[in-house]
């Protein structure tokens, strides 16, 4: 089963892998590909492209752990989102919540 946090992983730090990870990876997550089918693609073996994108996982993982951009630019879209609904409509509570989610995205980035 894919994961599809990866694609999110994949979207924000995709540049640091080489091509033929970034590919395979870019293949399996975003054209929702079969290992066998990449495989085809690339003109290597189904294992050297199981190889490759969990050598990808691996480093995809590493980075958000000791760097977090990802998780903090999913939390502030997740913010943006609230932030949009809540301007529909003009009340002073809305407004109040509003500046509230506003501290906390930048919060997030600092």
């Amino acid at each position: 089963m894919k994961d599809l946090n990866f694609a999110v992983l994949l979207e924000v730090y995709g540049s640091v892998l080489t091509e033929k990870q970034r590919n395979a990876a870019e293949l399996y997550y975003w054209e929702d590909m079969s290992l066998g089918e990449i495989a085809l693609e690339m003109n290597v073996t189904r294992q050297a492209v199981r190889d490759g994108i969990k050598r990808s996982e691996q480093k995809l993982t590493e980075l958000e752990e000791n760097i977090g951009l990802a998780s903090r630019i999913t939390e502030i879209k997740r913010i943006f989102g609230e932030i949009a609904v809540l301007s529909d409509t003009d009340s002073a509570d809305n407004n109040a919540k509003i500046h509230e989610l506003a501290l906390k995205g930048r919060e997030t980035f600092s």
